[in-house]
């Protein structure tokens, strides 16, 4: 495991849950423990579940648990573009 890796895996441990989110913006950060290696090489949202049970893991939370706070900052997210698209409007 790389230097930078092992440091991602520290801190995910002492970020708090509300002030954490998941995504899938990095095509080219695939997961280097996803088995099977897709042919691609490339990052998807349908390896979500396998970062948030990665996440979860290493926080030693159940994945339910590591995910509530998502769905709280996605509407947080949400509720926030709509107001600044109203403020530009």
């Amino acid at each position: 495991m790389s230097v930078a890796a092992a440091s991602c895996r520290e801190l995910v441990t002492r970020i708090p849950a509300e002030r954490l989110m998941l995504e899938t913006d990095g095509p080219y950060l695939l997961p280097r423990d996803l088995e099977p290696k897709p042919a691609t090489r490339r990052n998807e949202p349908m390896y979500l579940p396998h970062i948030l049970a990665t996440v979860a893991s290493l926080r030693g939370e159940r994945c339910r648990c590591a995910c509530a706070p998502d769905h709280r900052q996605r509407a947080s997210l949400l509720w926030l573009a709509q107001e600044l698209s109203n403020l530009s409007s």
